[in-house]
């Protein structure tokens, strides 16, 4: 009772910075005083817990302060705003100082790995596995690059583009990784702060949505007004599979703010995805409420499956007729589910239709590059237009940047069809091994849905994305034999 009330303590205090940081990156994200003091603040933080020699809590401090921030400007709808990502010392973010600096602590003491490969095999076989695949993608991305595949270096900042992949796919998973090996091994007592800040970033994350909404602060994405929010709210649906996870606590207070994260995402935020997954998190409660041992959960059940039935249908129709962008998206879902149909991929909306062409294209990339099928071509990987679909297309159309246009070799694709490129075959086999993984223990760690989905729909999508999916990824990947666990409901 009194580990619990400590652990209760602790969570509130990372709510209360990560919900005050959230807040302010969008109240003042275009003030340059305000966030250069903000991010003052950050790093003096920061650096008391390393005086303190608590590399658990500068762990947790640093994910939340880096995933709280909004990244890109288009998104934001300006050029110049101020937070721990967009600010740089030497040309270097500082957030990535935040994560240089965790990785050479980490590095101070032996790592213990015999220790985690015997406490904690599946942190260290899909953690090792996940940093090898990315050294492979590495290795033959630069290779290809030499070769100039593809013409690749028509397009322009080939180099740069090479260096932001390493940046986000493999120095933020390694930095995370060692972190988490780190506190495994010296201050396995304090793991749970892992835990705990992600769920308090991803009630900021709730928060940020709602501040943004009631004070009227928006950017300006694909020709409408968007809310201001850090690119967590990717994968914010999932955090209603949190309910199961019996190491959640405040579960009410973060389910009642994520549900209206989540319904002000789709009003003014809406993308596929998001659909998607919302439909995707539906399933999975009304699954583990049928299999609920009590009565009241199956009944539950089939409350949720008969009022869904009743509103959705209201609730959908209201978006289409409220949101211009909801209106796009879900047109865009509904004709992917048009499978099989005669003139099925020519009847699709632009987006999903590229992302099918994609893949068309990637996998003749590998009919006509046979040898690269194993490996994937790494980062940077590019495909030609081998359909002729995308040279139908014009340039301003938003699936690929001008200079990918103008040279005729594309690299940056969407989703699957990037991993499939980048990752080849090996991708594909850690993919499948690791969603079994999945399967078989996100009952006693939720994080390990929330985790898999970021590997498998998002990596390498964004700096502040990856800090948070990479954390989860590996908090994901613990196994809950530990003091931690409680006697499912």
């Amino acid at each position: 009772m009194e580990k619990r009330e400590s652990s209760l303590h602790t969570l509130l205090f990372y709510c209360v910075v990560a919900i005050a940081s959230a807040a302010v990156n969008v109240l003042f994200c275009s003030n340059r005083i305000v966030g250069i003091a903000v991010v003052f603040v950050e790093l003096a933080m920061l650096l008391y817990q390393l005086l303190k020699k608590r590399i658990y809590r500068y762990t947790a401090l640093s994910v939340i302060f880096i995933s709280n921030c909004m990244e890109f400007s288009y998104f934001v709808g300006q050029e110049n705003f101020y937070n721990m990502k967009s600010m740089r010392i030497f040309g270097i973010n500082i957030g990535a100082w935040v994560l240089i600096v965790l990785s050479l602590f980490c590095c101070l003491k032996p790592i213990k790995v015999g220790i985690i490969k015997r406490e904690q095999n599946g942190l260290y076989r899909f953690g090792t596995n996940l940093i090898k695949l990315n050294i492979i993608a590495a290795i033959v991305g630069f290779i290809l690059i030499i070769f100039n595949d593809n013409n690749i270096a028509g397009v322009g900042n080939v180099i740069s583009g090479y260096i932001a992949c390493v940046y986000s796919s493999l120095f933020i998973p390694i930095v995370e990784f060692l972190a988490v090996f780190y506190i495994w091994g010296y201050e396995k007592e304090h793991i749970q702060d892992l835990y705990l800040a992600l769920q308090a970033t991803a009630l900021a994350n709730s928060s940020q949505i709602i501040i943004s909404f009631l004070f009227g602060k928006f950017g300006f994405y694909g020709g409408v007004s968007t809310l201001l929010v850090s690119t967590v709210y990717f994968v914010l649906p999932l955090v209603v599979l949190l309910m199961f996870d019996q190491r959640m606590q405040l579960k009410k207070t973060t389910l009642v703010v994520t549900m209206i994260g989540i319904s002000l995402s789709l009003v003014f935020n809406t993308h596929g995805k998001l659909v998607l997954t919302i439909v995707f998190v539906a399933v999975i409660v009304i699954i583990r409420l049928l299999k609920g041992k009590r009565l009241w959960l199956k009944l539950l059940a089939v409350l949720i499956i008969v009022l869904g039935f009743i509103f959705v249908p209201i609730m959908i129709n209201t978006l289409i007729s409220n949101s211009v962008l909801f209106r796009s998206k879900y047109a865009q879902v509904l004709t992917l589910f048009q499978w099989g149909n005669d003139g099925w991929i020519q009847n699709l909306s632009d987006s999903p239709r590229a992302r099918v062409e994609e893949l068309k294209n990637v996998c003749l990339e590998f009919v006509y590059s046979p040898w690269l099928v194993f490996t994937g071509k790494g980062y940077m990987g590019s495909i030609r237009d081998h359909t002729g679909y995308f040279s139908s297309l014009t340039s301003n159309s938003g699936l690929f940047s001008t200079a990918e246009w103008n040279n005729g070799t594309y690299y940056n694709l969407h989703e699957i069809t990037s991993s499939l490129l980048l990752y080849g075959f090996l991708g594909v086999a850690y993919s499948i091994s690791l969603i079994k993984y999945g399967i078989k223990n996100y009952k006693t760690n939720a994080w390990t849905i929330v985790g898999i989905y970021w590997f498998i729909l998002l990596y390498g999508y964004s700096f502040t994305l990856s800090c948070f999916g990479a954390m989860a990824f590996f908090v994901g990947l613990l196994s809950s034999n530990d003091d931690y666990q409680r006697k499912e409901t």
